[in-house]
């Protein structure tokens, strides 16, 4: 390592610089910046990043690469995964700061490392050699940049005949002396983790290389890796990939993965774990654990199976040979999930469950990368994916279980701090609001206007198309959408995507004449074009569905054939727009309704025990307002008009609904029955020992496993934007 000298004219502006930026003053700073800017790159200084990035505190450091050809700035920050910090400034003659965007690679291209990987335990430290391969992608750049978290330090860089490369070293930024062509550099660092909020992540329980950038990333370019991990002998050591070797050495386990798929974020753990294994549908699921019990780690495999099996077939198939689920005690107060993408980590104490969020980051983050500068996007569309597989899931009524599991969305103030195509890490939290929430709203909306084949169809088509390696985008969806729908969707893309917030809209009118209602809709601010349904109820408690269009371009009026003239009409009655104001519920669900006063009806005590209370009564009420009666029709005669009322029909242990028999043995029945004068009783008929999430649904017929095969969902038919006549 060279030693850094700065000219003294520039010591007194770096004392400055570092001082602002430790009260993280953005004002001071924006006065150093050479170009004027719509954003300025020090606001992460104020905001912190989406996961608490800064939190740590900022400082200003000189740099000045090895061939001196130019002078730099650094702002550092120890980086989080997922997030931000290592801000690069070149310094002009003037003396002003020229910010250098991350994604500038200065020529090179990083395509893969080879990590060897020792921890001192005790020390909370890692070592690490990493042989990168990289190729020279434009000329006429004297020197280049990698990152890296600043609690690792570089000790040497070395080309394959062991001859050490010039660099230098500030913060988490290291500029290396340019090579001719491509090259393979060895690289040796080491560096402590046990940050606040990531405490002993490194220890002596376990080693957890997740929450922090331990590796070299230049301009976040997503690099395929082989890594072998030196552990305790006792150890099980995981890695992102497929397991290439295990093998016992001495009094150490040494652990070998090929990751074959490019990722920009790059985990690793190992600690004392069991491990339990199962091949289930010709794929290998695995769940590693110091504490939980063989039954619980084999159950978490088949609930992983569920989840990988489906995302195969919907999406695309899955990669690798294995999916691991991790019960980690260092996550119990630390980052929480975290994807891995052919594994993911949790906190400990958990299993089993199903999770559809972390295992759809293979696709949304690991076939098609995401580096997190410009957008959170595929946090939208894991988040989005965990409605498709509760939806979609080939089993029962899939348009039953579509308006059950409609994402409830409601306005944030903070949707309108920046647009979903640029809400980076650097606008702060802000940016997991935008990326988690709104974008997947976005998507409900899309798949609304879409319908679902279509838009099933843009996911596989992206998938499919997107080059191996590239950093996809919002655009990038857009341009698949606009190919696959056969249509520009331009304007959809322009008014939910590139602009911030979320319309202002109500059905501020409406008239009946001739067999056809006419509605009103207006906006406070921003006008969107929306098709959407809407539902009229007549006086005669009928109901009838509609599709209309919401046109700014016809001023919001809208038209819909009624024969009769309707009582209420409601646009939107499944919530699937985002808007300001009241977005509303039904009036009555079965996740609403108490469940603590229950009458089990001769039945044995442990009956639908995952969903009811604990003041069992020893008597049937004559008033059954806010009772759950829990039976058999042919054992309890109060449930019969009732069940009949919520549609069930009951032979036996054969429960069927519409057309759909259940075996009360094994699966159960639930509904939420209006009683008169408004009143209403819930009523639950065979087994269910979990607690399903039932949605917005007042009905629900359960299989064994209590995942949804039928539903009944109200339409929201009240609030801003339903009127009466």
């Amino acid at each position: 390592m060279l030693p850094l000298f700065l000219p003294l004219s520039f010591q007194a502006p770096i004392d400055r610089l570092d001082a602002l930026a430790q009260s993280r003053n953005v004002s001071g700073l924006n006065a150093f910046l050479a170009d004027s800017v719509s954003r300025s790159p020090f606001g992460i200084l104020r905001t912190g990043g989406g996961y608490a990035a800064g939190s740590l505190g900022w400082h200003a450091k000189a740099l000045e690469p090895p061939d001196g050809s130019a002078r730099y700035i650094v702002f550092t920050t120890p980086i989080l995964a997922e997030d931000m910090g290592e801000l690069l400034f070149q310094v002009t003659p003037a003396g002003k700061l020229k910010y250098i965007p991350e994604r500038d690679n200065f020529g090179v291209r990083l395509d893969s490392h080879t990590f060897d990987v020792s921890f001192d335990l005790p020390a909370h430290r890692v070592s690490v050699v990493d042989t990168i391969r990289t190729a020279r992608v434009s000329a006429g750049y004297p020197h280049f940049f990698f990152r890296l978290s600043p609690t690792f330090t570089v000790s040497s860089i070395s080309d394959p005949s062991n001859r050490p490369l010039r660099f230098v070293q500030s913060g988490g930024i290291v500029a290396v002396s340019a090579g001719g062509g491509d090259q393979v550099l060895t690289i040796r660092y080491a560096g402590t983790v046990d940050k606040p909020g990531f405490r002993n992540v490194i220890g002596p329980t376990e080693a957890t290389l997740s929450g922090t950038v331990w590796y070299p990333m230049i301009a976040r370019h997503p690099a395929a890796y082989d890594i072998t991990m030196h552990a305790p002998k006792s150890w099980l050591s995981l890695a992102q990939g497929d397991e290439v070797s295990s093998k016992v050495v001495g009094d150490e386990s040494v652990t070998k993965y090929h990751m074959s798929l490019p990722v920009v974020w790059i985990s690793a753990t190992t600690g004392p774990y069991k491990r339990a294994v199962d091949t289930i549908g010709g794929r290998q699921y695995a769940t590693i654990s110091a504490t939980a019990t063989e039954e619980a780690m084999h159950a978490q495999n088949a609930d992983n199976a569920e989840v990988v099996d489906f995302y195969s077939k919907t999406f695309s198939p899955y990669p690798f040979k294995c999916w691991t689920t991790i019960d980690s005690r260092q996550f119990r107060q630390g980052v929480g999930a975290l994807e891995g993408y052919s594994f993911a980590t949790y906190p400990a104490g958990r299993l089993p469950f199903q999770d559809s969020h972390e295992p759809a980051h293979t696709w949304w983050g690991g076939i098609i990368n995401n580096d997190y500068l410009a957008s959170i996007w595929n946090e939208s569309f894991a988040d989005y994916s965990q409605v498709v597989f509760r939806r979609d899931y080939p089993i029962g009524n899939r348009e039953e279980r579509k308006r059950a599991y409609a994402a409830s969305s409601f306005y944030n103030p903070i949707f309108d701090t920046a647009p979903l195509a640029r809400s980076g890490q650097d606008i702060g939290p802000a940016a997991t609001a935008l990326g988690y929430q709104m974008g997947a709203y976005v998507l409900q909306v899309l798949e609304d206007e879409l319908g679902t084949d279509i838009f099933l169809k843009t996911l596989r088509e992206w998938i499919r198309s997107n080059p191996r390696g590239h950093i996809g985008s919002w655009e990038d969806y857009e341009a698949v959408v606009d190919r696959v729908a056969g249509r520009k969707l331009t304007w959809f893309f322009d008014e939910w995507v590139r602009r911030p917030g979320l319309p202002n809209l109500a059905l501020s009118s409406g008239n009946w004449e001739n067999g056809v209602f006419t509605g009103q809709v207006t906006f406070k601010g921003e006008s969107y074009r929306i098709d959407t349904d809407a539902v009229a109820e007549f006086a005669d408690g009928s109901k009838r569905l509609f599709r209309v269009a919401i046109d700014p371009q016809q001023n919001g009026r809208f038209t819909m054939p009624c024969p009769t003239r309707p009582t209420v009409v409601a646009i939107d009655p499944w919530q699937i727009i985002p808007r300001h104001g009241n977005i509303g519920q039904p009036a009555i669900t079965l996740r609403s309704f108490e469940r603590d006063r229950v009458y089990l009806g001769r039945l044995t005590p442990d009956a639908m025990k995952g969903l009811r209370g604990s003041d069992v009564m020893d008597s049937l009420p004559q008033d059954l307002d806010g009772m759950f009666v829990v039976g058999s029709p042919e054992s309890l005669p109060a449930l019969a008009p009732l069940c009949k009322q919520a549609g069930f029909e009951v032979s036996g242990r054969r429960l069927t609904y519409k057309g759909t028999t259940i075996d009360l043995a094994t699966g159960g029945a639930i509904a939420v029955v209006d009683l008169p004068g408004g009143k209403h009783c819930m009523i639950g008929l065979g087994k269910c020992d979990v607690r399903p999430d039932f949605g917005r649904a007042r009905l629900a017929v359960l299989d064994e496993k209590g995942r949804i095969l039928r539903a009944e969902t109200d339409p929201v038919d009240y609030g801003p934007l339903a009127i009466r006549l």
